[in-house]
C-alpha cells in the first residue's frame, strides 16, 4: 500500500494511476501503469537468466503465463541484439522503439 505523503493516508487505485501517468509523461515514457512495471521486472528477471518457475513465483503467476507472455519480449530482444551485432551497426539501430 502506497500512502499520500502528504495525508498519510493510501492513495485510491485511480490517483495512484494518474500520478504514475504524470510521472510517465515527465521522463517522456508513454503508456505508463503498474502493468508496464510488472512486465519489465519479469522480463529483466529472465534476460538476467532466473528460471520461469521463479519469475511465476514471484509474479504469482504460473509457468505457462509466463512463457506465454513475457518469453516473447525476450526473444524479440535476443534478436534484436542478434542483429546488432551481425550488422556493427549503432547503437541507435538496437534501440526498443517508443510504445
Amino acid at each position: 500500500m502506497l500512502l499520500n505523503p502528504y495525508s498519510k493516508k493510501p492513495f485510491s487505485l485511480a490517483h495512484f494511476n494518474s500520478r504514475l501517468a504524470k510521472l510517465g509523461k515527465r521522463a517522456g515514457v508513454r503508456h505508463v501503469n503498474p502493468h508496464r512495471f510488472r512486465d519489465t521486472y519479469a522480463v529483466d528477471l529472465i534476460l538476467r537468466g532466473a528460471s520461469q518457475y521463479y519469475v511465476a513465483k514471484m509474479l504469482g503467476d504460473t509457468e505457462g503465463i509466463v512463457v506465454k507472455h513475457y518469453l516473447s519480449f525476450v526473444e524479440e530482444l535476443r534478436e534484436r541484439a542478434r542483429a546488432y551485432l551481425d550488422n556493427e551497426g549503432g547503437l541507435e539501430q538496437f534501440a526498443i522503439p517508443s510504445q
